[in-house]
């Protein structure tokens, strides 16, 4: 009797193409995914003979050519308990709840193909489940903020709840400053140090926050980028103003009680107070910020001097800015209509300041026009009087 046997050299298996396969495959699709078909699975491999010594298996085995155990992984992701005859490979897609710093998650493995005598040959499947890729951020409207000068409390802004995601695998956790929006984020302006100044981002504790901070009075625009972990974007506007309120500045008297200014009399309109003077009458609290932006005059009732005697005296009308010197008209009436007795005509009114933001302080001000005082007084006649 004569028997033919298939044997290892019988047959010669190839591959269809010698590049690794990777094959993409959404989470989540249920389970189970049809990875394969038989039809497919066959597809890949040929035979050097296609009439005799044909391939009689196709197992999947551990990238490393070994055996798939119960406990591997990939016994469970492949649905190996159940696959039993069928020649095609599915695959249960379905993934846990991530922390959302998974973009993918890859199971390689090999398709053995084994020919009746022995023949054998594997082809390199890796098949990747994409947790994030396709996920769409947003973000709100502009954010519009104020935050004054020497702030009552602090302004920190939650940077996560800015930002929201159409699936919970992929949250915005990645976030930067940046100055303006580009369509590629790897071309976006960073923050300058003097911007910084203004605004800074930290994540302490684990959840970042935006700082909203009192540099100086100043206007920005400026936005925070947030990215998924598969790189996917967008940006949140925010639009800073930092002002001064009237908390933020505390004037003070330089000396208490009021000062008293003399001027002669008849040097016509001249200088009581000049632009120094009268900041030099106050203390700000902050040097550097929220400046005094205007000296008013008022009666001694803090009765804002807009007409009769004292508008005329100090001259009021021809101040030129809210700033500008306080000026008095010395000049007074002919000696006839002064009585002998008068030695000073006085007049008192109050400065009150007002810093920027709304800070204001009043000082009092005693002006005397000095009509009798350096006068010399000499004999009309110095001859020798003689008394009998």
């Amino acid at each position: 009797m004569l028997t033919v046997q298939c044997v290892a050299a019988s047959q010669t298996i190839t591959l269809v193409d010698n590049n690794p396969i990777i094959i993409e495959v959404l989470k989540n699709l249920g389970s189970p995914f049809q990875l394969f078909t038989e039809d497919q699975v066959r597809a890949l491999f040929a035979v050097s003979d296609s009439a005799r010594c044909l391939i009689q298996s196709f197992e999947i085995v551990a990238a490393d050519g070994s055996a798939v155990q119960t406990s591997d992984a990939l016994y469970s992701l492949l649905l190996l308990a159940n696959r039993g005859s069928n020649v095609g490979i599915q695959l249960d897609s379905t993934v846990a709840q991530t922390d959302g710093t998974v973009i993918e998650i890859p199971n390689s493995f090999l398709i053995k193909a084994t020919a009746t005598g022995g023949a054998t040959i594997s082809m390199p499947i890796t098949a990747k489940i994409i947790v994030c890729r396709f996920e769409t951020l947003s973000s709100g409207t502009t954010i519009s903020e104020t935050v004054y000068i020497n702030p009552q409390a602090a302004t920190d802004l939650d940077v996560n709840a800015m930002f929201s995601s159409n699936d919970s695998f992929c949250p915005p956790n990645q976030f930067v400053l940046s100055m303006d929006s580009p369509s590629d984020p790897a071309t976006a302006t960073s923050p300058s140090a003097t911007d910084l100044l203004s605004f800074t981002m930290d994540s302490s504790n684990g959840a970042f926050t935006l700082h909203l901070l009192d540099s100086d009075v100043s206007t920005h625009t400026f936005y925070v980028l947030a990215r998924s972990v598969s790189g996917n974007h967008v940006y949140q506007q925010v639009d800073l103003t930092i002002e001064c309120a009237d908390f933020s500045q505390t004037l003070t008297l330089s000396n208490a009680g009021a000062d008293l200014i003399e001027r002669d009399k008849n040097q016509g309109t001249i200088s009581l107070l000049s632009e120094s003077e009268l900041l030099g009458l106050f203390v700000r609290s902050d040097t550097a910020r929220c400046p005094i932006q205007s000296f008013e005059l008022l009666t001694t009732a803090d009765v804002l001097i807009e007409t009769g005697q004292l508008h005329t005296l100090f001259d009021v009308a021809n101040r030129a800015t809210p700033l500008s010197a306080v000026k008095i008209n010395t000049d007074i009436a002919s000696a006839a209509d002064i009585a002998d007795t008068v030695v000073t005509i006085d007049n008192s009114f109050k400065i009150k300041a007002t810093a920027l933001g709304g800070a204001v302080a009043s000082k009092q001000i005693d002006s005397s026009i000095v009509v009798c005082r350096n006068e010399d007084i000499s004999l009309v006649d110095q001859a020798t009087l003689t008394h009998s």
